[in-house]
């Protein structure tokens, strides 16, 4: 809830591990010439990345409910009837079986995070 809650600090930090890691970075694999897949341990989600130019298009279905994440550049999304214009950092969410257009308004790219195939 939203009232103060007692914290024992010395219990929480038996819980916590705070060695140092090396990060395993995901390699991109092309899927097609502007498509990426970044493949993951993960079984319930995937990533894929669009590279787009500015004015370029692009039309799919969602196989599955998705987020678009904008990394770099901007670009206008039209899905269900409704437009979003998104840049950098923005994201939105797409159902399940929605027909969706995307034409970039500059360079840049993002990624969908979605159920694996």
């Amino acid at each position: 809830g939203l009232t103060p809650k007692y914290v024992n600090i010395d219990e929480l930090l038996k819980t916590i591990n705070c060695s140092e890691i090396e990060p395993k970075l995901l390699s991109m694999m092309p899927e097609n010439i502007d498509t990426y897949i970044y493949p993951t341990p993960a079984s319930d989600f995937a990533l894929h990345s669009l590279r787009y130019k500015k004015d370029q298009n692009f039309s799919n279905k969602a196989e599955s409910a998705l987020i678009l994440f904008v990394m770099e550049g901007s670009l206008d999304i039209i899905a269900d009837y409704k437009k979003y214009s998104l840049k950098q950092g923005e994201s939105v969410f797409i159902e399940y079986n929605t027909i969706f257009n995307i034409t970039g308004k500059e360079r840049g790219y993002c990624i969908m995070a979605k159920l694996p195939k």
